[in-house]
Formats: structure tokens, C-alpha cells, sequence
């Protein structure tokens, strides 16, 4: 059996001073550094008949040692991110994702969590979703603020598992004034989607009020916009699509026409923009549309514009 002799002996400077595996090659790394000696071990694994997964479960535990002792490898030089994340995709693809885990708890930077995130993303599912979850609590109780793109690749993974995960990221980014990014608003647009959150989708709308650097896409308007709960706001959205160049959907008409007959003689004057809007649209021949428009000017108090648009349809041959 390879027996393996781990030594770490603490120094000022958070050295490493020996790591020694045994018969690998007897080999004695002296004042080098932690993430240092991993890259060294992994050198070294192929010509000892070591097998990458053994290697991966060896640094791990050396990795979990070190985090218990009360060191972190981002305190330390870490030449070894390359390293890492070969190290990870080989665990994830192997379903070793505890072993993942630790093997990030003893190597806590920034770019080692960005790179774990942004791999892991890609294949989905509870499991891969709590990693990244976890991934990102060492993150914050290590006191290192996450980017951007780590927020934006989580949302990935909570939106297509646990929507309502997007609900508490969406209060970090706040907390922590992360810029709003065209990818982040998507996510966001995604999830008010699924979830049908009108708080999630009022919030949005105050983001694009105050100003983007960015121009969303009809997908994401849409489905913010048919989930608002006030009119007003809604009538915003669509002037705003309007006016940035954005191709105002056949939901979102229909969602503003159902809205303004509900809302009665009161909404007349949304209702008169919306018709407008929509009377130069590509579905203003669209029988479904035509006929809330209808049934929205009659239940706004405006009959003759009822007629007005009942005469279009007969003349055109449109069902009513």
C-alpha cells in the first residue's frame, strides 16, 4: 500500500515548508508555497502511477487539512487556478461534487469561484445548483465580494432548478451595488417569468427607470411587463420599448388591453395610448387584439370608438 507522509509546518510568511508523498519520487519541496507544491504533486502523479482521481482525493485532503488549520490558499501565491478547475471539471464529471466542494474550501479566491460557477452551469439540476450556492456562501463569509459574472451564471443554475433562489441573489447584487449587466437583467426577466413575481417585475421597471447602459430584449420586456401589477407601469414599459427601439409583443398588447377594460372610464387615457401603440403594429389586423380593443373602449366609456374599430373589422373581413 503507498503510504503518504504529509507534513506542514507553519511559517511567518504562510510558507509551506515540506510536502513530502512518500514514494512519489521522494520528493522534498522546501520553502515553497502551498498552491506551489499542489501544481509540483500534479506534475508528478502521472510518472508515480498515481491516477488523476487518487491525486484529486490526496490534494483534497491536504486542501481540507490546511482550511482547518485556519489557512486559506488566497492568503497565499496561487499559481495553481489552472490546476484547480481541470481538478474540479474532473470531479464534477465524475459526480464527485463533496469532494469539489472541498477541494474550493481549501483554494477560496475569486477567480477559482468564477471558473467553478461558470463550468458547473452547464449541467444543471438540484445537485450542481446547491454547489454553486455553496460555493458562493465561502465566498461572502470569506469576505470576498462576488463579481458580477459569478451573480449571472448562478442565476443560470437557480432559474432552471429554483427560481425563487434568483429572489434572494437578486438582493446581494442590490446589496452589494453590483452593476446591472444585460446578462443579470435577463436572468432576472427570466425568473419573473417562471414565477410570475409582479414585486420581481416592479423592481425591474424601477431598474430601467433609473437608467441602463444596455437595450433589453422584447423577451425580457414582455415578460416583465405582463406581470406588473400597475397599469401605469405598464404603460411605461411599453413607451419605453417604444422609444428605444424595441418591438412591442402581441402578450404585451394584450395584457394592456385586458388591463385598461378593467380599470374602466378611469383608464381612458392609457387605453387611447395603448390603441395608438397598437393600431401601428404589426397585429393591428389580429382578430383576438382587435376585439379587446373593442371590448376595452366600450368598457372605458368611448362606444363610438367601439363602432369606429367593429366597422374596420367588417370592411376587412375580420371575425369580431
Amino acid at each position: 500500500m503507498m503510504m503518504i507522509r504529509v507534513g506542514f509546518t507553519r511559517l511567518v510568511s504562510s510558507h509551506v515548508r515540506s510536502f513530502v508523498l512518500g514514494p512519489l519520487e521522494s520528493v522534498v519541496l522546501l520553502n515553497s508555497t502551498f498552491s506551489r507544491s499542489i501544481s509540483t504533486a500534479c506534475r508528478i502523479a502521472p510518472v508515480s502511477n498515481l491516477s488523476t482521481r487518487n491525486a484529486a482525493g490526496i490534494i483534497t485532503t491536504f486542501s481540507r487539512c490546511f482550511h482547518q488549520q485556519g489557512y486559506h490558499t488566497n492568503e497565499i501565491s496561487t499559481d495553481s487556478s489552472s490546476w484547480f478547475i481541470s481538478e474540479v471539471k474532473a470531479l464534477c464529471s465524475q459526480g464527485q461534487l463533496l469532494e469539489a466542494l472541498h477541494l474550493f474550501k481549501g483554494n477560496i479566491t475569486l477567480k477559482n469561484a468564477h471558473d467553478l460557477i461558470d463550468y458547473i452551469k452547464f449541467y444543471g439540476g438540484e445537485e450542481f445548483m446547491q454547489l454553486g450556492l455553496q460555493v458562493y456562501s465561502l465566498l461572502i463569509s470569506s469576505r470576498i465580494q462576488p463579481s458580477i459574472d459569478i451573480c449571472s451564471n448562478l442565476l443560470v443554475l437557480c432559474n432552471e432548478v429554483n427560481p425563487e433562489q434568483t429572489l434572494k441573489l437578486f438582493s446581494d447584487i442590490k446589496r452589494y451595488n453590483l452593476k446591472m449587466d444585460r446578462n443579470i437583467f435577463s436572468q432576472l426577466a427570466y425568473a419573473t417569468k417562471k414565477t410570475e413575481n409582479k414585486h420581481l417585475a416592479k423592481q425591474l421597471v424601477d431598474i430601467l427607470k433609473k437608467g441602463v447602459d444596455f437595450k433589453p430584449s422584447t423577451t425580457n420586456c414582455s415578460a416583465i411587463l405582463v406581470n406588473l401589477k400597475s397599469l401605469e407601469d405598464g404603460v411605461w414599459l411599453m413607451d419605453f420599448m417604444f422609444d428605444n427601439g424595441i418591438e412591442i409583443d402581441r402578450n404585451s398588447f394584450i395584457y394592456l388591453l385586458k388591463a385598461c377594460s378593467e380599470k374602466g372610464p378611469a383608464a381612458l387615457t392609457h387605453a387611447e395610448k395603448v390603441y395608438s401603440r397598437f393600431s401601428n403594429s404589426p397585429f393591428n389586423s389580429n382578430s383576438q387584439t382587435l376585439n379587446l380593443a373593442l371590448q376595452m373602449f366600450a368598457k372605458c366609456g368611448e362606444p363610438n370608438k367601439s363602432i369606429e374599430i367593429y366597422d374596420y373589422m367588417i370592411a376587412n373581413n375580420i371575425t369580431t
